[in-house]
């Protein structure tokens, strides 16, 4: 697991304590450093239900952004340059086995190609 993953993983645990952290899969898309020296990363966060993606968000987003904020900051203590995240939730569509192998294939695929995978945001 890589610092940014861990560091998001740790600010989700410091928020909901036992309810949810046990049951999201986190995964770096990726990340831009950016001309003014701020690096961009982007995650994405896989949810078991409907409602934990609720309890993720929180009213109007204000949950996900105390995680996000979160995690800038913990980032941007690791890495001494300023951190900015993009947090994507999405409900799970197989078991987190089943995900992980897919994604796997899929960034295999895209590699043997040269390609670079995009998703719509």
């Amino acid at each position: 697991m890589s610092k940014a993953e861990e560091a998001l993983k740790q600010a989700i645990m410091e928020r909901y304590f036992k309810e949810i952290p046990y049951q999201v899969g986190i995964k770096v898309d990726g990340w831009v450093p950016k001309l003014n020296g701020e690096l961009r990363i982007d995650f994405h966060v896989d949810v078991k239900s409907e409602v934990q993606q609720g309890i993720m968000l929180g009213e109007k987003g204000r949950i996900i952004k105390e995680v996000r904020e979160r995690t800038e900051q913990l980032l941007t203590e690791q890495l001494q340059r300023p951190v900015v995240c993009v947090i994507t939730i999405a409900q799970r569509r197989n078991s987190i086995m089943a995900q992980n192998l897919f994604d796997k294939e899929t960034i295999s695929v895209d590699t043997d190609n040269n390609k670079r995978r995009r998703t719509a945001r």
